[in-house]
């Protein structure tokens, strides 16, 4: 008896759903396709650490201060993470430079002197992002994928933010490099625990391995 009411108040409920039938408006209908289609499975963001990455995807940001930038969008099988180079007068030498060596890094080997000639050539911020964009979309198509090295680190100057919760947290540095650099003491540490803990600190910031797991 009980199972034919609850068919009974299905249908009944149905009905109601029937009659009064809520839609999404259209504005907020695009934002939400847009979400699913642009979503990845709610990937985890990647921690400190090293990480060797793929480069999914490069868009242009704008700091409060009105500085253009470039965002390098990364991910891998633990997460995803992405790093922001400055388009400013003064930071635009280093972030050619950098993205050079991504680029020299993932040219075959009888392209990298090609490579880094083109690279040597660019002067201009709108000639490099959009260089870094093509790229992406070539590797996409071949599907090569563009690999990097994601280095997360605590700020060598010990800034920190307040996050949602009202807790002072120390803010990270991240870094797109064409090599493995060596871990940081903190890096280690944490690569030790497997990156689900939080690891202890000193006054100084280097890690208090009296109180790891090992």
């Amino acid at each position: 008896m009980a199972d034919s009411d609850n068919v009974q108040e299905q249908k009944d409920l149905f009905g109601e759903l029937e009659k009064n039938d809520v839609k999404v408006e259209k504005d907020a209908a695009e934002k939400m396709k847009d979400n699913i289609l642009n979503d990845k499975g709610g990937a985890n963001y990647l921690g400190i650490g090293i990480h060797e990455v793929t480069v999914t995807g490069v868009e242009l940001v704008q700091a409060k201060t009105g500085t253009m930038g470039m965002k390098f969008l990364v991910e891998n099988a633990d997460g995803k993470s992405d790093v922001s180079m400055w388009l400013s007068e003064g930071a635009l030498p280093y972030t050619i430079e950098n993205v050079s060596r991504l680029m020299v890094h993932n040219a075959n080997e009888d392209k990298k002197d090609e490579a880094r000639n083109f690279m040597s050539n660019i002067v201009s911020a709108k000639n490099l992002f959009e260089t870094v964009q093509m790229t992406l979309a070539e590797r996409e198509k071949s599907k090569k994928p563009f690999v990097a090295f994601l280095s997360i680190r605590e700020d060598r100057n010990g800034a920190t933010y307040t996050n949602k919760d009202g807790e002072e947290k120390p803010s990270l540095e991240r870094n797109l490099l064409s090599y493995k650099p060596k871990a940081t003491a903190v890096q280690a540490a944490v690569a030790i625990t497997g990156g689900t803990l939080e690891v202890p600190t000193n006054e100084d910031g280097t890690p208090n391995i009296n109180n790891l797991p090992f």
